[in-house]
């Protein structure tokens, strides 16, 4: 059965998610789940290409936008959206930054804020957003905790969720 994401990890309360796996207790007293998988629902905006709002990019399933199921993996944040087989994947090494703000790729969203996921794809910039909180403060900790993971795979160090 899925725990509600009121987990602490070290950047403190997830939101909108759920843990998948076993609790069991940290060095550092907060509990920590093994073989775990940390998923939700979202919305995807779009991804954008080199900066730019209105070049999206078309290739692999990134053109559709829409709400549907986030994950992550070990090494990569996966989003599938509803009605489509395929989920996109973006490894946490491709991540070069992890930033919030009001609107991507055209869309404007007014109550939550977005998540935007820049990575780089064979030498190509690329943007994506996501909302994945209904609040500022639930998206603002996903938001940490996406960089946390980013920075720990580009450092070689990305072992657990």
């Amino acid at each position: 059965m899925p725990l509600c994401c009121e987990v602490e990890h070290s950047s403190g309360k997830l939101g909108a998610g759920y843990l998948v796996g076993s609790r069991v207790p940290g060095q550092d007293g907060h509990n920590v789940v093994e073989d775990s998988m940390l998923r939700g629902k979202g919305r995807y905006l779009g991804t954008e290409m080199d900066g730019k709002w209105y070049r999206r990019y078309r290739a692999e399933g990134f053109f559709v936008r829409g709400s549907g199921e986030w994950w992550l993996t070990p090494g990569s944040f996966c989003f599938k959206r509803r009605l489509l087989t395929t989920p996109m994947e973006i490894p946490f090494e491709a991540l070069l930054a992890v930033r919030t703000g009001a609107w991507h790729a055209g869309q404007w969203v007014i109550r939550p804020l977005v998540v935007k996921l820049d990575w780089e794809l064979d030498g190509r910039c690329l943007s994506s957003g996501y909302v994945f909180s209904k609040t500022h403060e639930g998206t603002r900790q996903m938001a940490a905790h996406l960089d946390s993971l980013a920075s720990r795979a580009r450092q070689g160090s990305l072992e657990t969720l």
